[in-house]
């Protein structure tokens, strides 16, 4: 019996991305479709001068597939006028992450959160889930969907609004 606890203990501690990863880590995807691992957490983004646009998502994940090439889009189109773009990976294979961003064209970094502890910090209960800090780090706004996301950065980027 201890065994088996010591055993669910480990499962749990260690999600599915494995022994390897006990703390929440970066990707860096470039855009020749390499993803490299790199220094940095969810926290090296956030409040550091810039509007942030979190991705919490999964490759499992139907409706997350469905959204992402709204946030790469708005990636693409917003880089350069002052958005950041993060996403956060949730209980998923790291390699089948991995595919997912380069089938997508996820050219913005990833964390990978092993612990779930930023999916417990925001209560998020669901994906996708999409979340735009301010640069002070205050939370701008949450759960946007389709053009919404486009909607909700045009707004706090002081740009007119998506017709």
């Amino acid at each position: 019996m201890k065994k088996l606890v010591l055993a669910l203990a480990a499962v749990l501690a260690f999600g599915v991305f494995g022994a390897e990863l006990l703390a929440q880590e970066v990707l860096k995807v470039k855009s020749n479709g390499v993803i490299e691992k790199a220094p940095g957490s969810f926290d090296s983004y956030i409040g550091k001068g810039q509007y942030v646009l979190v991705d919490f998502w999964a490759s499992w994940c139907g409706p997350c597939m469905q959204e992402s090439p709204n946030v790469v889009n708005v990636h693409k189109n917003y880089k350069d006028k002052g958005l950041v773009v993060l996403g956060v990976l949730v209980n998923d294979e790291l390699e089948n992450s991995k595919t997912a961003m380069r089938k997508l064209g996820m050219e913005y970094d990833q964390v990978i959160d092993p612990e779930n502890v930023q999916v417990k910090k925001f209560g998020i209960t669901g994906i996708p889930h999409l979340i735009l800090f301010g640069p002070d780090g205050k939370v701008v706004a949450r759960g946007m969907r389709g053009p919404g996301i486009e909607a909700a950065v045009r707004q706090a980027l002081g740009l007119e609004t998506a017709q």
